[in-house]
C-alpha cells in the first residue's frame, strides 16, 4: 500500500521560556555554531527534547542536546548556559495546509511540493 503524503505528520517547534543558568546533565554535544542551528538540529532529531546553549564555552562546544539519555536538571548551577525545552506540535500535512498554517522549513520542500500537487486543500480550490 502506497503512503499517502497527505497523511504524513507535520510538526512545528515550540521552544518554552528559556531557563538561564540551567543545563541538563549528560547532554549530547552537537556542532551547531548558532542557537538557531542548534534548535533546528534538535527539532530534526526525533529523540531530542531540548537544548542547552553555552555561548561562552571556550572550546566552541555551544550546543548540547537533551533527551531520554539525559540526567537531572542543574537549575541555577550552570552560569552562562541557557536551557530551552522543545515541544513538538504535530498534525497532518493536509490539515496544516488547509488551515493556512506555515509549514516549517526543516527538510520538507520536496514533501511539500508533492502535497501541494496531490492533496485536497478544501475551499482553496486546489487538489
Amino acid at each position: 500500500m502506497a503512503l499517502d503524503v497527505c497523511d504524513i505528520l507535520a510538526c512545528t517547534a515550540s521552544w518554552e521560556t528559556p531557563q538561564a543558568d540551567t543545563n541538563v546533565f549528560d547532554g549530547q554535544l552537537h556542532g551547531a555554531m548558532t542557537l538557531t542551528e542548534c534548535q533546528e538540529a534538535c527539532f530534526n532529531n526525533a529523540s531530542c527534547t531540548g537544548v542547552d546553549w553555552d555561548q561562552g564555552n571556550p572550546n566552541d562546544q555551544f550546543c548540547w542536546f537533551s533527551g531520554p539519555w539525559s540526567g537531572d536538571w542543574n537549575i541555577d548551577g550552570a552560569l552562562g548556559v541557557t536551557h530551552y525545552n522543545l515541544t513538538r506540535i504535530c498534525g497532518k500535512w493536509s490539515e496544516k495546509l488547509s488551515a493556512g498554517s506555515k509549514i516549517p522549513k526543516f527538510k520538507v520542500s520536496s514533501i511539500l511540493k508533492i502535497a501541494q500537487n496531490g492533496c485536497n486543500f478544501g475551499d482553496q480550490g486546489q487538489s
